[in-house]
């Protein structure tokens, strides 16, 4: 019997435009209703509701927690808890990053605080959920309470950033690389951090075991939680590596992916 839900949100969980569609808010309420914990699997940080615009019932919907910057948070049962990676790891991350004066990063903190390479503005900010008042100079960063470092920029995929990235850090960091048609993003985290490992720890905080949950996902960093679960989704515009590893695929973020694998894949409606 399943007993929870995680899913991704970019991709996944939301549509093109970063909604959660009626279908998919009707079937993940009736989930709830069914005693079903609904959770989220992202390399978002927590601060989800200023980020996205959620409503108050789209904010229920997601109350149960789940696993945030790609596992370096969990939240669950009334917990929250961060893994963060080296002050060496992060240190040559900044490095790396700021050799490059085309891209801008972000560097990601215990207590969702937030520091970026190159100021933001507007619409490009408000997409964070950060309070500026909240955001720290670069130069104030704690190295030893870095959760996630994002390197990002819409003119180039940071293939050779990607590359180099992996050489310097030689197995001491998890990377993930990330490129849809605006946006190219490479993600850094602990090495001990991923989805799936994520997942394995707010179930744990809930009494669910692995064979009692489900997992949605459509990108990169969602391969090791596909992989990892017998009960795992792929989306239907997922690319075909990440369907490979999937039990299951359904049809897109954008044609009701979620409540068709619910109902007709699942057998949870």
């Amino acid at each position: 019997m399943i007993r929870a839900l995680f899913f991704d949100l970019d991709g996944t969980l939301l549509t093109s435009d970063k909604r959660i569609d009626p279908a998919t808010g009707e079937a993940l309420r009736q989930c709830r209703q069914n005693g079903i914990k609904v959770m989220v699997a992202t390399g978002r940080s927590p601060l989800l509701a200023p980020a996205l615009g959620l409503t108050a019932g789209e904010e229920e919907l997601l109350a149960d927690g789940g696993v945030f910057y790609n596992g370096g948070c969990i939240i669950g049962a009334g917990q929250k808890r961060y893994s963060t990676m080296s002050a060496r790891v992060a240190r040559e991350c900044c490095a790396l990053f700021a050799s490059y004066p085309e891209v801008n990063f972000s560097v990601q903190m215990v207590g969702d605080v937030h520091s970026f390479r190159h100021r933001i503005d507007g619409p490009a900010f408000a997409i964070w959920g950060v309070d500026r008042a909240a955001v720290l100079p670069l130069d104030a960063v704690r190295l030893d309470a870095v959760v996630k470092i994002m390197v990002f920029s819409p003119q180039s995929a940071l293939a050779g950033l990607y590359a180099e990235l992996g050489q310097r850090l030689d197995g001491e960091a998890n990377i993930y690389q990330t490129c849809n048609a605006d946006f190219h993003a490479v993600e850094v985290v602990a090495s001990n951090v991923n989805k799936k490992l994520a997942v394995e720890r707010v179930a744990g905080l809930y009494g669910i075991g692995g064979d009692e949950l489900a997992v949605f996902g459509d990108g990169g960093n969602d391969v090791d939680m596909l992989r990892g679960f017998r009960h795992s989704v792929a989306m239907g515009n997922a690319d075909p590596e990440v369907k490979a590893v999937a039990r299951f695929v359904t049809r897109s973020n954008d044609a009701g992916g979620i409540p068709h694998a619910l109902s007709n894949i699942l057998g949870l409606l």
